[in-house]
């Protein structure tokens, strides 16, 4: 399998398995997706709201050229639709940038700062890898915190969707 194929492959999991946590936090009320269960825990929003902010800010280092210099309010969004329209937009951009890869593309150089400002140069393929490396970390934390408010999160793994969508 190439690379190009395993890096379509991880964001094509990726995307399936967070439609599936956007369907489960619009079955919540406002008040759930905010709520605070805790330490470690945190809220729905704020794991899930990290995860896609997260994404953004790669996807202005990747595309843009544009290293942000603090990370977003995780709270920012007081309603579920608000931030499930923030999710979909970020989602579109990403799928754009998958599917516009090349082998070539990903073994390319990207430069970029972290939020401290320290200047960072990497192949993009790593970068993308930490991406849906870090999503999945996160996914698992919306997971719990739906299990918190008493809910049963989807199933998200990668072998689920790879037995509806083989090699």
């Amino acid at each position: 399998m190439s690379l190009l194929h395993s890096i379509q492959r991880q964001f094509s999991h990726d995307a399936w398995a967070k439609a599936r946590l956007a369907e489960a936090v619009h079955q919540l009320t406002d008040a759930e997706f905010a709520r605070d269960l805790g330490p470690g825990l945190g809220s729905v929003r704020a794991k899930f709201c990290h995860t896609v902010d997260a994404e953004h800010l790669w996807h202005q280092r990747i595309v843009e050229g544009i290293s942000a210099s603090e990370r977003p309010n995780d709270s920012r969004h007081g309603t579920r639709e608000d931030f499930l329209h923030w999710y979909e937009q970020v989602q579109a951009r990403k799928q754009a940038l998958v599917n516009g890869l090349t082998e070539d593309r990903l073994r390319a150089n990207v430069s970029y700062k972290n939020l401290g400002g320290k200047a960072f140069t990497q192949p993009l393929y790593e970068l993308l890898q930490h991406v849906a490396l870090h999503a999945a970390y996160h996914r698992g934390q919306v997971a719990a915190c739906l299990r918190a408010l008493g809910k049963q999160p989807p199933a998200t793994d990668y072998i689920d969707w790879s037995r509806e969508n083989p090699a």
